[in-house]
């Protein structure tokens, strides 16, 4: 999966899973202890820095032209000759179709039909396409939803996201087993991967799906170690009969 990830050249899929990994180790060292293994097993885990250090002095090259590093590189490379990179364009041309619009947006899936109107002239590519190309969304998932159904349909959504992570906080609280916390938090995290691409990206069919399914998993989880609640239907039996 992280070859998959390198040769992809997702910047944001990288960007990404490095902040999940962060939080996921500051985790991993505040409550489950992972000082004891490092103290344990520093010699294997200084080898392996080594290696990789070594292997990417000596394979430099062939780094230089994986597709992550070469569209970095063209972007900077881009930037510091005084252009507006294309994402901060579309947002700031975003901003203004949700100022016009703020409660309830221009409608669901309008994007790429709004944008026209809100173009700015700072938009440019380096080969010089740039007004045969409409954007089908913001590059960043939440100013999208917030121009095509706006903050209300924004906050429903962000609702929906801050309810699960209360659930599983709720749940790590509570928790006595290590591995359902060391489980729970990890499916959170990839929960987290996906929210930080989609802050400089959008979702997509196939990302959409692990996103929504991990949700449900975070839920299932959280509750567990509950009870399970005993529902009478037995009115409902009746009334059908």
């Amino acid at each position: 999966l992280s070859i998959a990830l390198v040769l992809t050249g997702s910047r944001g899929g990288v960007f990404a899973v490095l902040i999940a990994l962060g939080l996921w180790g500051i985790y991993g060292l505040r409550v489950i202890g992972f000082k004891k293994y490092l103290k344990k097993y520093w010699k294997i885990a200084a080898g392996i820095v080594a290696v990789l250090l070594i292997g990417t002095v000596a394979l430099w090259g062939q780094i230089k032209t994986l597709p992550v590093v070469e569209r970095s590189v063209s972007t900077v490379t881009y930037i510091q000759e005084g252009n507006m990179p294309d994402r901060v364009s579309w947002w700031m041309s975003t901003l203004e179709m949700i100022k016009d619009k703020p409660i309830f947006g221009h409608g669901l899936s309008t994007y790429r039909d709004t944008y026209n109107k809100y173009r700015r002239t700072d938009y440019k590519t380096p080969d010089d396409t740039q007004d045969n190309i409409t954007p089908q969304s913001a590059h960043n998932e939440y100013l999208t939803i917030a121009a095509g159904q706006g903050l209300v349909g924004l906050g429903v959504y962000l609702l929906m996201i801050v309810m699960t992570f209360l659930c599983v906080r709720d749940f790590m609280k509570r928790a006595k087993d290590s591995e359902d916390k060391i489980l729970v938090y990890s499916i959170a995290m990839g929960v987290v991967v996906y929210l930080a691409q989609v802050a400089i990206s959008f979702g997509v069919v196939s990302t959409l799906f692990f996103f929504y399914t991990l949700l449900g998993l975070m839920i299932s989880m959280a509750h567990s170690d509950e009870k399970a609640k005993e529902i009478k239907v037995g009115f409902l039996i009746r009334g059908i009969g």
